[in-house]
């Protein structure tokens, strides 16, 4: 019977951070400089009021059109519920950036692999939102009619009474980045965590996108635009070679457990088992003794018919076959039981 012998394939170790605290602060800086960049290209798009209000108004008839709800609706009924406007405020001034660091901190100490796709998926949402934001600056809800700017309202704003007061710039809410950069952080932290409940991290961009909404901040659509673009920035920095070195461990460990293999090499696998060569002989040694049989048949049969003719007429006949004998001039055929015998030597043997 054929043997299957499954081959361990080990999967590769995920490298071990290199340089400690050094590298850490090399990861800092890189992280600085980047949202130094990012902010540097906000700043230069921030004066464009007039068309992003001109924007505003028209991602508001884009929604009506696509069937979403008014956030203004939305906002109203947050707003007669008590403490929910102070808590939307509270999470959307705090959690944001420190827990996007935190989790990068982590990533980089705990799962430094996934932390360099994390880091390029972060910095390549966040120049596409740059982009955005200078081909279309948006005011958000707070600044528009029929809304209200609950941060100034409740004493918690992190932009100022004003649009043009503080160093941000408040037209760059399309795409949302903490609607983006939660979704990252959810959809990353579940991939690199195996506890149960990794999957409570789908809260955090639900959450995210809520408080957005409610604290007035961005519309539907600036969520949804940030979610569409983190996704196949997910998908492309997951296909890294690392990534991609982790798949193909897999597809060979499945591999070698499907395919059947001898103790010795994958060549041998190729050649006949001892079982089927031992079946190949006997069907070949029955082959030979049925073709003896046969012709030891004919023969018979052949020197039959002229020992029965001369008995018949009594005179001798003169020796005509291989299998007969000749005593006083007269044939007489091979005994019977001496042909048998000869072909029962023929015979195959069981092994």
């Amino acid at each position: 019977m054929a043997q299957v012998t499954i081959e361990r394939v080990e999967q590769p170790l995920e490298p071990k951070p290199r340089g400690g605290a050094r590298r850490i602060v090399r990861e800092v800086a890189l992280l600085a400089v980047l949202f130094g960049v990012y902010n540097l290209g906000r700043f230069l798009s921030a004066d464009h009021a007039g068309s992003a209000f001109r924007h505003a108004d028209k991602l508001i008839r884009w929604e009506a059109w696509l069937g979403l709800p008014s956030e203004a609706a939305v906002q109203r009924q947050a707003l007669n519920v008590d403490g929910l406007a102070h808590a939307a405020n509270l999470f959307y001034a705090t959690v944001h950036f420190p827990l996007t660091a935190a989790v990068l901190l982590w990533l980089m100490i705990r799962r430094p692999a996934a932390y360099g796709r994390a880091r390029w998926t972060f910095a390549s949402l966040t120049g596409l939102a740059l982009i955005g934001h200078m081909v279309f600056p948006l005011a958000p809800p707070r600044m528009m009619s029929g809304w209200v700017d609950t941060g100034v309202l409740l004493g918690q704003s992190v932009y100022g009474p004003s649009a043009h007061s503080g160093v941000a710039n408040q037209f760059a809410a399309m795409p949302s980045l903490h609607v983006g950069w939660a979704f990252i952080i959810a959809v990353v932290m579940i991939r690199v965590t195996r506890s149960r409940l990794r999957w409570l991290w789908i809260a955090h961009p639900v959450l995210t996108f809520a408080v957005v909404v409610v604290t007035a901040n961005h519309y539907w659509l600036d969520g949804l635009v940030a979610i569409a673009l983190a996704v196949p920035l997910l998908l492309i920095f997951d296909s890294s070679p690392s990534a991609r070195a982790r798949k193909g461990s897999r597809s060979s460990t499945s591999l070698a457990a499907a395919a059947p293999m001898s103790n010795q090499s994958p060549i041998s696998s190729s050649l006949p088992s001892s079982s089927a060569r031992r079946t190949d002989g006997k069907l070949r040694r029955f082959s030979s003794w049925t073709a003896t049989l046969a012709t030891e048949s004919l023969s018979a049969a052949i020197s039959f018919t002229p020992v029965a003719g001369s008995m018949m007429s009594g005179s001798p006949t003169a020796c005509l076959t291989e299998g007969s004998k000749c005593r006083n001039q007269a044939c007489s055929p091979e005994p019977v039981g001496a042909s048998a015998a000869r072909v029962a030597a023929a015979a195959p043997q069981d092994e």
